[in-house]
């Protein structure tokens, strides 16, 4: 008898630490539409509930079964282009980045 892959797989629980200084309000996530992305979403709208959140990806991210938050805000950006990670900035109060790849 074979046990099914979601009897042998198990989700992994971590335990993850982050502090951000009081005056961060608004946060850039690249990479946002990979595995580890799609958890920190997730993580840092539930820890940090006065913080908005710019999740970015090379193609639109999924708003990671986050449908009730109008703190984040999905877009799609290449890093590789200057003008496409300027416009990521502008007219925005970005005080923390967290760059996955």
């Amino acid at each position: 008898h074979q046990q099914s892959p979601s009897s042998v797989f198990k989700p992994l629980k971590m335990a993850v630490e982050i502090a951000l200084p009081s005056h961060v309000k608004t946060i850039l996530l690249t990479g946002a539409g990979g595995f580890v992305g799609r958890e920190l979403v997730r993580l840092l709208l539930d820890r940090f509930p006065d913080v908005s959140l710019i999740a970015t990806d090379v193609g639109v991210p999924p708003n990671h079964g986050v449908t009730d938050s109008a703190r984040l805000t999905c877009i799609a950006a290449n890093l590789c282009d200057k003008k496409e990670v300027e416009g990521l900035f502008a007219g925005k109060q970005v005080q923390a980045v967290f760059a996955l790849q």
